[in-house]
């Protein structure tokens, strides 16, 4: 429910930053589920370097987990907070 308005914020904050759509670009047909407490999100990559929601038989190639109370932080660039955030 809450994946497609999380994909468009998402590719409005890529396409203001074209440095970002070129690292994400490589990783096109790639799947990822990121997890912020108590949402889901699974999301593709596109060539374009934009994410769509995943097909629902997607599979993901990375999961990543983080708490609410760290986006903030990462939206500041708090070196500390990235150290905080599961990858796997």
């Amino acid at each position: 429910m809450l994946a497609a308005p999380a994909a468009a914020l998402i590719n409005h904050l890529l396409r203001g930053a074209p440095w970002a759509r070129e690292r994400l670009a490589p990783f096109a047909g790639r799947t990822a589920r990121i997890r912020i407490f108590p949402t889901v999100l699974v999301l593709t990559a596109l060539d374009s370097g934009e994410v769509v929601v995943a097909q629902a038989d997607a599979v993901p190639s990375v999961e990543i987990s983080l708490s609410p109370s760290l986006l903030p932080r990462l939206l500041l660039k708090d070196e500390a907070a990235y150290r905080e955030v599961a990858v796997s």
